[in-house]
């Protein structure tokens, strides 16, 4: 007979616990988890404390879940307890996973290094369970079986859970759960909304659907809305028509601000917009400063729409490398919309492109008046249809702003280029520079 699984998700550090450092890993889990049709029933977090960690473990595992994820605690330091907890949770003694230890010595002698004191506990597991390599550092994770619950250890680094939840948790977890009710998924990126608003839009829509179930998941000013269905009939293709149906009316929702689905990034949208339209695309950058060529130049094979960017972080560099006048840095400043139009002209003229992304902004701490406060920055674009400036007062500390920065310019160049309504305040900057 087909169930809902049910999960725990806990996270180990005193950082979490007194907000010095938000729980990624938790809302990363919990997306990938109800994507497989799971029931979360709680998130915990605990400080690194071996005593409180075996606790609420011991308590987890009473309530029977299906799986339970457990990440943080795996690594040399003193603090660093988990491994010890779970032991004394699952009444399991430690052992040195041999192949772990191996691997572990040889990334130490490829990296030139000698093995530090207590290596031995990066390989421990509890006797009796298996061991996750880690791909990108050296602590291993674990999974063991305790009664009917599946637990999964992994360190707390998002990147290396990630990578290990991927390869090596996702895998048994399909395979274990293949006998709960099967659930059809898909991703709709948005851009431009808080996830409040998002949220909004979206349950109205799902609610009408008994069947359906949404998790939000906001990452790097963008929001990934995944939507499930669950096909309690055991029939999956209907259970795929509906998701489809879903789908579509999210789209129509959400409008412009959705533009794409699951794998798809703002990138790899506007390199196909630009391939559509034959075009090569150049950047100017000032308070970026660099960033969005980066975050252009992540996307693998992007060279045949990506020419290249000019980072003019001083007026100087505006000058010689962008041909702004010293007439619009003197009497407009070099954060105006003026002075942005220039450096979308100035970057497609030297860099021979047919389309450009321009950006010049207040990114803080210091910096801001009354007149441009800290967090106002003008994104500039030019295509075949035409340049436009608008302006957008972004809040935040530098790293936000910066970072918003960047999901907005590729989003002006994305509904440019699609013929969609542009965001943010229309400047007209007039036609000198």
């Amino acid at each position: 007979m087909m169930r809902t699984p049910h999960a725990l998700i806990f996270a180990v550090g005193d950082e979490l616990v007194d907000g010095r450092r938000l729980d990624a890993n938790g809302r990363y889990v919990t997306h990938v988890l109800e994507s497989l049709g799971c029931e979360i029933d709680g998130r915990l977090l605990t400080p690194d404390r071996e005593d409180r960690i075996a606790a609420m473990l011991a308590a987890g595992l009473a309530g029977g879940p299906d799986v339970l994820i457990v990440s943080g605690g795996l690594g040399l330091a003193e603090d660093d307890r988990t491994r010890d907890a779970v032991a004394r949770a699952t009444g399991r003694p430690l052992v040195v996973d041999a192949a772990v230890r191996e691997k572990i010595a040889g990334r130490y002698r490829d990296w030139g290094r000698e093995l530090p004191a207590g290596v031995d506990r990066l390989a421990m597991i509890p006797e009796g369970g298996r061991a996750i390599p880690n791909p990108i550092a050296v602590a291993c994770g674990f999974t063991v079986e305790h009664e009917r619950t599946l637990l999964v250890a992994l360190p707390g680094v998002p990147r290396q859970l990630k990578a290990m939840f991927e390869r090596a948790v996702l895998p048994v977890l399909r395979d274990r759960l293949s006998g709960t009710w099967p659930v059809r998924t898909a991703a709709i990126r948005v851009v431009g909304l808080a996830e409040s608003e998002v949220d909004g839009l979206v349950r109205d829509v799902v609610r009408r659907q008994p069947q359906a179930r949404a998790s939000l998941m906001t990452t790097a000013g963008e929001v990934e809305v995944r939507v499930g269905v669950r096909a309690e009939a055991e029939d999956e293709d209907e259970a795929e028509a509906t998701l489809e149906r879903l789908l579509a009316e999210l789209s129509a929702t959400l409008g412009p601000h959705a533009y794409g689905r699951d794998r798809d990034s703002l990138v790899s949208v506007v390199a196909g917009l630009l391939r559509d339209r034959r075009l090569t695309l150049g950047v100017a950058e000032s308070c970026t400063g660099g960033l969005l060529a980066r975050a252009i130049t992540d996307l693998p094979g992007v060279s045949d729409v990506f020419a290249g960017g000019i980072v003019a972080y001083g007026n100087a560099q505006k000058r010689t490398l962008l041909d702004v006048s010293d007439e619009l840095l003197e009497t407009c400043g070099a954060v105006s919309a003026e002075v942005c139009l220039a450096m979308v002209r100035g970057a497609m003229r030297r860099l021979e492109v047919g389309a450009a992304i321009a950006t010049t902004g207040i990114a803080g701490p210091g910096g801001g008046s009354a007149d441009k406060p800290v967090g106002l920055v003008y994104v500039g674009t030019g295509t075949p249809d035409g340049e436009r400036v608008t302006r957008h007062l972004l809040t935040g500390d530098r790293e936000a702003i910066r970072r918003w920065a960047v999901k907005i310019s590729l989003d002006r160049l994305r509904r440019e280029l699609a013929g969609l309504p542009a965001t943010g305040e229309p400047v007209e900057a007039g036609a000198r520079g």
